[in-house]
């Protein structure tokens, strides 16, 4: 996992609850959506957990999810607590070869330096004809306007892009932000790949809750909470300010990975 992510992802947790979470539960769900099998009453694996969000929408559907992560204050959050949990770098899953139906990651692969080695390395713990499936942001679609918005308002109250996340931002995301890219580097010859296309309506409508979005990343919250409180709301008004009293609704472009498992 590329070198900073991991510190990140654990400073960021509480305010990740507050802001992006919502977002995020709202992509689970059309990952959870795209898989072909049905997963009620079988065991998955959520990699790269997060605080959770692809486990309750795979519970929704009846499925038992195992939630992984290198972060332990994620998985210590309120929406992770209900499921057995395991802190662990996913390029070394401590599981047995084929012990799980399916192995859903999303927004993982970003984050990882060899997104191959992760893939295939899912591949060995899912069961013949089970499948793995990861998401990605789609760069052919517009980004919404918000986002920008409230990066510029942060640069001017003196944040700077860490190198983790210009790190993956110019390489792996980069790459895997096509359907392209995405399905060249599911290359183990047990997955047979291949890439949908997704709109997802997030819900988010106000100002405020787009800026509790954007400053609750792992890039943005860290820098975020070192700021003294006064200082913290003057850069959540005038984000709000920034974004607008009116912002366009929020709707995601993202793809997803759907491999099955078939040696």
């Amino acid at each position: 996992m590329t070198p900073g992510v991991a510190s990140a992802y654990q400073q960021s947790a509480a305010s990740w609850v507050r802001g992006p979470e919502g977002v995020y539960d709202r992509l689970a769900e059309a990952l959870v959506a795209s898989c072909p099998l049905d997963l009620g009453g079988r065991r998955v694996l959520d990699l790269g957990a997060g605080s959770g969000s692809v486990s309750r929408a795979a519970r929704r559907v009846g499925a038992h999810p195992v939630v992984l992560d290198v972060a332990p204050a994620m998985l210590a959050t309120a929406g992770c607590t209900a499921f057995p949990a395991v802190v662990a770098d996913g390029g070394r899953l401590p599981l047995r070869g084929r012990s799980v139906a399916a192995v859903l990651a999303g927004f993982f692969l970003t984050h990882c330096d060899d997104p191959t080695a992760m893939l295939a390395e899912a591949a060995r713990v899912t069961m013949s004809g089970g499948v793995v499936l990861a998401t990605t942001f789609d760069r052919g679609a517009p980004e919404h306007p918000g986002k920008a918005a409230v990066d510029r308002v942060a640069e001017a109250h003196g944040w700077v892009m860490p190198r983790w996340y210009a790190h993956f931002k110019g390489t792996t995301e980069l790459r895997l932000s096509t359907p392209q890219g995405l399905l060249a580097v599911a290359g183990d010859p047990a997955l047979v790949a291949r890439v949908e296309r997704r709109s997802v309506d997030i819900g988010t409508s106000s100002a405020r809750e787009i800026v509790a979005w954007r400053l609750g990343m792992a890039h943005l919250a860290p820098w975020v909470a070192g700021l003294p409180v006064g200082d913290r709301r003057s850069l959540e008004e005038e984000a709000c300010r920034a974004v607008g009293a009116r912002p366009e609704p929020v709707h995601l472009a993202i793809l997803v990975l759907v491999a099955r498992v078939s040696r």
